[in-house]
C-alpha cells in the first residue's frame, strides 16, 4: 500500500508512482502471489490508476468526510 504526498506538482506525483509500480513490478518476478499494488485514495485514485495502481482505496468519496474526536474528548 502506498500513498502519496499531498502535492500540487503532478509530474513528481508521477514519478512517485512509477517508482512504487517499478517495486511492484520487481517483487512480482520474485513472488507471483503478491497480486495488488494498492495506491491512490480519494483525492489521487485517477493519477495512480493511471499510473500502475490495480488497487484503490475510496473511503472519503463514498461515506465522506470524517470527524474525529481529540483522545481526550471521547470521555
Amino acid at each position: 500500500m502506498a500513498m502519496l504526498p499531498l502535492s500540487g506538482d503532478e509530474a513528481m506525483l508521477k514519478k512517485l508512482c512509477r517508482k512504487m509500480r517499478a517495486l511492484y513490478d520487481g517483487l512480482r518476478r520474485e513472488d507471483a502471489d503478491i497480486e495488488h499494488l494498492s495506491m491512490g485514495m480519494s483525492g489521487d485514485w485517477k493519477l495512480c490508476a493511471e499510473n500502475g495502481s490495480n488497487m484503490i482505496r475510496l473511503g472519503t468519496s463514498l461515506f465522506g468526510p470524517r470527524h474525529y474526536l481529540a483522545p481526550d474528548a471521547q470521555n
